[in-house]
């Protein structure tokens, strides 16, 4: 757990300090301008007391006569000396132009938070999608949603907090300085008194960081939960099962909400005793002040009026604090995260491809999932796929064909062994250079909330008057035996899917998604059962493009319906992570001894 000690404060700032370096100090700095202004508004009480009352009244003492004297040299020389009205002005003055510097570092200090909000959500976003494969399946989605959403947004809130507490802090000690020159020997009562106050808090402080860590880890648990359901939905539904499994979220969420009433109750504490305190504390200073200083009543006026303002000040510093508590948690889970994210990265060699040539060679590759597995899942893989060929990867299911997929992708990395991608070590290749060429279709599709047109071509900015890339869509939809189907629709290319293409059947999401890749125009296809969800009628059109496209680009398909490899150019039968045939697909198919035979035997039967 979180303790409220001196180094998390510093931790934090240096963290705050990461996103915002000098910028913060002019937040501060302006927050200094305004508590002089405010102390140097409230000290002309006394030449307004000077001017309007008898002198003998508001006689100096020698405690307070830095303090009177400096008020009437600036009072002298603007040559308004014995003029209330104008001592009045420039008092107002004063407040006015504090004003402006409160709201200005008030506004700015939003604007940072703003930005810092953004670079946090932009960070983990970019760290989390960037995560190795396999490292970042260990994590359910709700983990990395608490990550790039949950804890920035909690991260902000403490910045906020923060941010008025450093401020009301600063304007605590400017009161506190002119209190001393005033009259030393009331502030150091004063500040005696303070000391045990404080001590109170800290209780109440610490208390409200280990509540505020316990939320954010909650948090996570809950979003990881509510999405695993909500994507579930339709089955979990119609299973009764949904109660089941919003289990967890509801304790996560108890606990949630039980946490979030003890910091309340904390927080309704410290305020219900502010008040209080204050009076007492103001009481008890005037009663010692009057009785053994003798200070004179301008003094003692400028000198109540001042520890109002850093007695509210140091109250409110106080909550702003159990505030900043209550959401500080987040900042050590997000670092902790962040650094995990950061050690988990992806390696991409800096060699970029010049003349691209879409070629594929495996040579004594080894892979397993678990660094601790002795055994490989993929044994001494061997075998070349040459420039605009056809391979299919066939075998039983659990064999490693999808895994061989991945390997080309470089979604995952080879234990042992090498890979050559484009003629170059796969480890040296610049990552983009190769899966810029690259199109993936997998058995799941992959379908965005938004509009045909833009799943089709989500990187560009569609419109129905931008006749070349409207005909680029189009082409590919068509080559998807998909465009007929969408000239049906009352907005055609604009219609909406929904989210995970939720208006569309399970063969329409499968076209779509087929139609994007075709639309990117890859020199390498992967296909990993892309026809599995379609009909008949619609997995021969799909066929027919495939053929079409055979000697544009590389296809590589993993496939367990083989009828639908039969035309093309090589087949690689893999059983247990090991190549136990391979060769040219017309060759093997003519020799009813070899394994692709037997399995298309099989599945006839």
């Amino acid at each position: 757990m979180i303790s409220a000690s001196k180094n998390s404060i510093f931790r934090h700032i240096s963290f705050f300090w990461g996103f915002f370096s000098y910028r913060l100090t002019f937040v501060v700095g302006l927050v200094f301008v305004a508590g002089f202004l405010d102390s140097l508004g409230i000290m002309l009480i006394i030449p307004v007391l000077q001017a309007g009352l008898d002198q003998n009244i508001i006689a100096n003492d020698d405690t307070s006569g830095f303090v009177v004297n400096f008020i009437s040299e600036i009072v002298t020389f603007l040559g308004i000396q014995g003029n209330m009205t104008l001592i009045i002005l420039l008092m107002i003055s004063v407040f006015f132009f504090k004003g402006i510097v409160s709201f200005i570092s008030q506004s700015y200090g939003q604007i940072l938070k703003g930005e810092l909000l953004e670079n946090l959500r932009l960070k983990a976003f970019k760290l989390s999608s960037a995560v190795y494969l396999i490292k970042f399946f260990e994590y359910p989605i709700g983990h990395y949603n608490n990550i790039c959403n949950e804890q920035p947004s909690r991260i902000a809130s403490a910045y906020t907090a923060f941010l008025r507490f450093l401020s009301n802090l600063i304007l605590s000690l400017i009161y506190l300085i002119v209190c001393w020159l005033i009259s030393p020997n009331m502030l150091i009562t004063f500040l005696s008194a303070g000391i045990f106050i404080l001590l109170a808090y800290r209780k109440l402080n610490t208390r409200v960081n280990s509540l505020s860590r316990d939320i954010s880890d909650d948090t996570g648990l809950m979003s990881s939960s509510i999405i695993q359901a909500l994507a579930a939905s339709k089955y979990l539904r119609a299973t009764l099962q949904m109660d089941n499994a919003l289990k967890e979220a509801r304790k996560a969420n108890k606990k949630i909400s039980k946490s979030q009433v003890k910091i309340a109750l904390i927080k309704v504490l410290a305020q219900t005793l502010r008040e209080p305190l204050a009076i007492l504390m103001i009481g008890l200073l005037l009663i010692i002040e009057v009785q053994y200083f003798g200070s004179s009543l301008a003094s003692l006026l400028v000198m109540v009026a001042l520890l109002q303002k850093a007695i509210s000040s140091i109250t409110v510093a106080q909550t702003d604090y159990l505030t900043y508590a209550e959401f500080a948690g987040a900042i050590e889970l997000y670092s902790q995260e962040i650094n995990n994210l950061q050690i988990h990265q992806e390696i991409s060699g800096e060699l970029k491809i010049e003349n691209f040539s879409p070629t594929i060679e495996f040579r004594d590759v080894n892979f397993s999932y678990s660094d601790n597995d002795k055994s490989f899942c993929l044994s001494d893989l061997n075998f070349t796929i040459n420039a605009y060929t056809s391979v299919a990867i066939v075998g039983p299911s659990g064999g490693g064909k999808s895994t061989i997929l991945d390997l080309i992708a470089r979604s995952i990395r080879p234990k042992k062994g090498k890979i050559f991608l484009s003629g170059q070590l796969e480890s040296e290749l610049d990552e983009e250079s190769w899966r810029n060429k690259l199109g993936y279709i997998t058995q799941n599709s992959v379908v965005f909330d938004d509009t045909i047109a833009n799943n089709i071509a989500p990187n560009k900015s569609f419109h129905e008057n931008n006749d070349s890339l409207q005909i680029e869509i189009e082409s590919a939809a068509k080559a998807a035996s998909l465009h007929e189907f969408i000239m049906q629709l009352p907005n055609k290319y604009a219609t909406r899917v929904g989210e995970n293409g939720i208006n569309l059947s399970g063969g329409q999401r499968q076209r779509l998604f087929i139609a994007r890749e075709l639309f990117r125009n890859p020199e390498v296809l992967l296909l990993d059962e892309a026809t599995s969800a379609l009909d008949t009628e619609t997995e021969l059109a799909i066929r027919d493009t495939i053929e079409i496209n055979r000697k544009k680009m590389t296809i590589i398909a993993v496939a367990h319906r083989l009828a639908s490899i039969k035309s093309f150019d090589y087949v690689i039968v893999v059983e247990r992570g090991k190549v136990v045939e391979a060769g040219m697909m017309e060759l093997l198919l003519k020799d009813p001894k070899t394994k692709l035979s037997n399995l298309i035997k099989a599945q006839t039967m």
